[in-house]
């Protein structure tokens, strides 16, 4: 892929397996029954960040307007996605961490996403680190695309159930037609009643 994925915590593969094994084991998983977990993969290892929309629009660069949420793998079985596991630090919870797992159109989004972006040729031909980024205040999710060579080139790309308007799931956005549309957003919520 032209895009690399962060470096992962050593920790994190075994922290995902032991929570999917301990929600296996109690049966709270009932919409994954028949999946084989023993020979899942855990793919695409990315950061995720929140974005700060606030500091954003005011002309705060993205790396500055973001805070780090965790480490997100796209879990995969026969080949098909059908989890997100999201690890973060946590300092009152057991061995310091906590593991989220969640279905649902953002798994298989991410992961149709990626394959996606590295076809296209501003992506083909650069050198990105692929994040997760969204913003909860604003409904919005995407994938970062962290340019190498400065922020100026960084591409946002919008997924599915995570592109409120003027945003269209599935388009490249620069940084600044990022900022605009951002900016249109938080305008919008703002003025709602």
């Amino acid at each position: 892929m032209p895009f690399r994925f962060a470096k992962e915590n050593a920790e994190n593969p075994n922290r995902v397996r032991n929570r999917i094994q301990q929600l296996v084991a109690t049966n709270a998983l009932p919409s994954l029954k028949g999946v084989a977990f023993e020979t899942s993969a855990l793919n695409h290892p990315h950061t995720v960040y929140g974005l700060h929309a606030g500091s954003f629009i005011s002309g705060k660069s993205l790396a500055d307007s973001v805070h780090h949420n965790g480490q997100r793998y796209i879990v995969h079985s026969a080949g098909q996605p059908y989890l997100a596991a999201e690890i973060q630090k946590h300092t009152s919870a057991p061995g310091g961490h906590i593991v989220h797992l969640n279905i649902g159109q953002f798994v298989a989004g991410t992961s149709h996403a990626l394959k996606q972006l590295a076809q296209l040729p501003p992506v083909k031909f650069g050198s990105f680190e692929a994040r997760l980024l969204r913003s909860f205040h604003l409904y919005f999710v995407g994938i970062w695309l962290k340019s190498d060579t400065g922020e100026h080139d960084d591409l946002i790309h919008p997924l599915p159930g995570g592109a409120p308007a003027p945003f269209q799931a599935g388009q490249l956005y620069s940084l600044s037609d990022f900022r605009n549309n951002i900016n249109i957003l938080v305008q919008k919520r703002r003025t709602a009643p």
